[in-house]
C-alpha cells in the first residue's frame, strides 16, 4: 500500500516527466521526501512489484525525456530502501550518462563488481564507489579527473586496499600524478592509465606483482621506475607516445612479456638486458632514434614481429639469425639510400639470414635504384617497396625474378 496520496502522485509524475532538468530534480527531492519505502517509488512510477530489475526499470523509462538520471537516482534509493533484487546488482553499465557525481546511496550496492562510469563528467573519484567493497572492474574512462584529484586518489586507493579489484581503467582524463599508494592495490591484473598527462610514476607501481597487462600510452614520462622490473607476470607492455630516452635495465626482468610497444619515443638505445625478454613475440619502436639493435636481441627466439619504422637503423646484430620465427619486419623510413653501399650490404646480409623472414618493409627510404646487395633477400616472400624513388628498371626486373612478391606503388 503506497504512502503517497494520489494528488500528490500526479504532481510528482508531470515534474519527474518534465523536458526541464529542474523540474525533474524539483520532483526527485519531493518524491524523496514523500516516500517511506520501496512501494511509494514503485506507485508513482507504475511499475508492477513482481517484475522487477534492471532491465525492466530501464524499458519502464523509456519515455522519460531525463531517464538516464533518474534511473540512477531509483537505483540509489531502492538500494538505500534494501529492495532485494536492486542489492543483487552485480554489474552497472552507467556509461555515457553525463554524470558528474554519483548518489551516496549507491554505495549500498555492496554486491557490485563491475562498475562502467566511462565517457561521463567526473572530476573527483565519487565516494560511493569506496564502499563497493566487491568491486573487480572499474572504468573511468574519458572523464574529467586531473591534478586536483590526487589527493582523492591516494584516499580512494589507500581504502581500496583489501579488496578484490583486478582492474583499473583510469585513461583518457588528466591525471598528472599517481599517489604512491596505487601500491595498495595488489590485487590488479589490467591497469589502464593511458591518454593522460603523467610525468612520472611512482616506484610504489613495483608493488603491482600480479599485474598482467600495463598501458602507459600518450602521457609525458622521460623514465620508468626501476621498480618496473618487479612486475614478473606481466605479459604486455605499452608505452607509446611518451619521452622515454632509455629503458631500465630491470626491464629484462620481465620474461613473461608477450608484447612491448615503446612506439614514439626519444630511444636511442635498448638495454642488453633485453635479451631477457625470450617469451616476447610482438616488438614494436616505430619514430624514436635507434641506430641498432643489442646483440642479445637474438635471444628473443619467440618473436614474430619487428617494427622499426622511422628510426636510424644502420647495423643489425649477426644474432638476428637466430629468431627463426620472424615474420614480419619493418625498416621503413631509415633513409638507408644514405648509408655507404659496404654498410648497406652488411644491413641486407643479416636480413638474409633470418630464415623465416615473410614480410619485409622497406617503404620511403629514398631508394632511387635497387641496391645490388638486396638480391640477397631470397628468404623474402613479400618486400614492400613503396614510396620510394626508384628510376632503375632494369634493377627492378631483376628483383621481381628473385622474389615471389614487390610492392612499389
Amino acid at each position: 500500500m503506497s504512502n503517497i496520496l494520489p494528488e500528490h502522485k500526479l504532481k510528482l509524475q508531470v515534474l519527474i516527466k518534465n523536458k526541464d532538468f529542474s523540474s525533474v530534480l524539483q520532483g526527485l527531492e519531493l518524491l524523496t521526501a514523500l516516500s517511506e519505502n520501496e512501494m511509494d517509488i514503485y506507485d508513482v512510477f507504475d511499475f508492477k512489484y513482481s517484475s522487477q530489475s534492471l532491465a525492466g526499470l530501464q524499458q519502464k523509462l523509456l519515455r522519460y525525456p531525463h531517464r538516464k538520471y533518474i534511473k540512477i537516482w531509483l537505483i540509489g534509493i531502492l538500494a538505500e530502501y534494501q529492495t532485494p533484487w536492486v542489492l543483487d546488482i552485480s554489474f552497472l553499465d552507467l556509461r555515457g550518462h553525463n554524470l558528474s557525481t554519483l548518489p551516496d546511496n549507491i554505495g549500498y550496492l555492496i554486491h557490485i563488481k563491475e562498475l562502467d562510469l566511462s565517457r561521463n563528467y567526473f572530476s573527483s573519484i565519487p565516494c560511493a564507489i569506496s564502499c563497493m567493497t566487491r568491486l573487480q572492474y572499474l572504468n573511468l574512462d574519458s572523464n574529467k579527473l586531473s591534478s586536483t584529484t590526487y589527493t582523492e586518489l591516494d584516499q580512494f586507493f589507500q581504502k581500496l586496499q583489501n579488496t578484490n579489484l583486478q582492474e583499473l581503467k583510469l585513461n583518457r582524463n588528466r591525471i598528472t600524478c599517481i599517489p604512491t599508494s596505487i601500491g595498495y592495490l595488489s590485487n590488479l591484473k589490467v591497469l589502464d592509465l593511458s591518454y593522460n598527462r603523467l610525468g612520472f610514476l611512482p616506484q610504489s607501481i613495483g608493488s603491482l606483482t600480479n599485474v598482467r597487462d600495463i598501458d602507459l600510452s600518450d602521457n609525458r614520462l622521460s623514465l620508468l621506475p626501476e621498480s618496473i622490473g618487479n612486475l614478473t607476470k606481466i605479459q604486455k607492455l605499452e608505452i607509446r607516445y611518451n619521452r622515454l630516452q632509455t629503458l631500465p635495465e630491470s626491464i629484462g626482468n620481465l620474461t613473461r612479456l608477450t608484447y612491448l610497444s615503446v612506439v614514439e619515443n626519444n630511444l636511442s638505445t635498448l638495454p642488453e638486458s633485453i635479451g631477457n625478454l625470450t617469451n616476447l613475440i610482438d616488438f614494436k619502436a616505430n619514430r624514436n632514434r635507434l641506430s641498432s639493435l643489442p646483440n642479445s636481441f637474438g635471444n628473443l627466439i619467440h618473436l614474430n614481429s619487428i617494427y622499426l619504422k622511422r628510426n636510424q637503423i644502420s647495423s643489425l646484430p649477426t644474432s638476428l639469425k637466430n629468431l627463426t620465427k620472424i615474420m614480419k619486419m619493418s625498416i621503413s623510413q631509415n633513409n638507408l639510400a644514405n648509408l655507404p653501399p659496404p654498410v648497406l650490404e652488411t644491413l641486407f646480409k643479416r636480413l638474409s639470414e633470418i630464415q623465416n623472414l615473410d614480410t619485409l618493409y622497406l617503404s620511403k627510404n629514398n631508394f632511387t635504384t635497387i641496391p645490388d646487395s638486396m638480391i640477397q633477400l631470397t628468404n623474402v616472400t613479400c618486400l614492400d617497396l613503396r614510396q620510394n624513388k626508384l628510376q632503375d628498371i632494369s634493377s627492378m626486373q631483376k628483383l621481381l625474378i628473385d622474389l615471389k612478391n614487390v610492392i612499389f606503388e
